[in-house]
């Protein structure tokens, strides 16, 4: 599957040492600081560094945006419509980012995320010293309402502590491609995601792709990337719906039934009394215990909103399967998908 795409700007010469791939759509709010700490970011690491912005059907200006910056290693690709099936938008971005990365190394961010100074070389001495063919990193959300973005935070700093905690123990888990990078060369062995097959989370397919074909993901907590959160309760739901829509995974399975242990539990402690109760205080306790060893003193402020987490997770729940019953669809990216 391949679309129409325009070079508007390239201002590199030589080989890059680093690629770094950002796929937008609409993203004329937030496209600005996302591109100029990527470029601050490899600046501090003394690389060069290419950028590559794949403009996927924007309306908005994106595009002028990224131009008027004038940053030096900047190419904008455009695609102009999708035709699918086969492949998601996202993927069909991704990808054409991907093959035309001229880097040895390629890192993957969002267009709404800003990366801290440290991003780049933390990423890509990972994965020149580790040996290793991918490196995923930690995220969290910044923007209003606190609550939200907090809620978003701690979901998102979880999903990784498990996914770390899996691929120790020989599994298969997550990533964010917010934060995540891998060798060109891996690609082009998983043979793309033409080979991997439809997914509305790439992200989490590339790295169950990486451990299927038996190579190696490393996870790497020193350098934390923010990305937008959602700014309502709404655009919450479609965004954890559209993640539902995944498939299962050892990291789905895992996580599915840690959580539906609360609810379970509490249904025993009301018909069968003392011993019951016992172990879903047992239960509550090692949950609390999870997130606060995880949590350590960076994250203090989301320590109150851990105490009721994971019921929190257990509630939104209920109407996410009811929406996948009766609206067997998501959008995302302007585009409509059908499960």
């Amino acid at each position: 599957m391949w679309f129409p795409a325009t070079v508007i700007m390239v201002d590199f010469k030589g080989k890059p040492d680093v690629s770094v791939v950002i796929t937008a759509h609409d993203a004329a709010s937030t496209i600005e600081p996302c591109l100029e700490s990527v470029a601050a970011s490899a600046a501090h690491a003394g690389l060069r560094c290419e950028i590559l912005l794949v403009d996927d059907r924007s309306r908005d200006r994106t595009t002028a945006i990224a131009r008027g910056l004038g940053l030096k290693g900047l190419a904008v690709l455009n695609i102009e419509r999708y035709r699918g099936p086969g492949l998601s938008a996202r993927q069909v971005a991704l990808d054409m980012g991907f093959r035309r990365a001229r880097g040895a190394f390629i890192l993957v961010t969002d267009a709404d995320a800003v990366v801290p100074l440290n991003w780049v070389g933390i990423m890509t001495d990972t994965l020149q010293s580790g040996g290793g063919d991918a490196v995923a990193g930690p995220i969290e959300f910044r923007g209003r309402p606190a609550l939200l973005r907090n809620l978003q935070s701690l979901d998102a700093l979880l999903y990784f502590a498990a996914s770390r905690c899996l691929n120790r123990m020989g599994f298969a888990g997550g990533a964010f491609f917010a934060n995540f990078g891998f060798r060109r060369q891996a690609y082009e062995i998983l043979g793309g995601f033409s080979a991997m097959g439809f997914s509305l989370i790439e992200d989490h397919q590339f790295s169950k792709r990486i451990h299927e074909a038996g190579r190696t993901l490393e996870y790497r907590c020193g350098s934390v990337v923010s990305v937008l959160a959602c700014g309502g309760i709404v655009p919450l739901l479609r965004r954890i719906l559209r993640v539902s829509f995944g498939g299962v995974s050892v990291l789905s399975v895992a996580i599915g039934a840690w959580l539906l242990s609360l609810p379970l539990l509490l249904f025993l402690a009301l018909i069968d009394g003392p011993l019951m109760l016992s172990l879903l205080a047992l239960r509550v306790g090692l949950g609390w215990m999870s997130i606060l060893f995880i949590l350590k003193r960076r994250w203090i402020s989301l320590l109150p909103l851990a105490l009721v987490f994971e019921w929190l997770v257990v509630a939104v729940s209920v109407p996410i399967m009811v929406g996948r019953t009766f609206h067997p669809h998501v959008e995302w990216g302007g585009v409509l998908y059908r499960r």
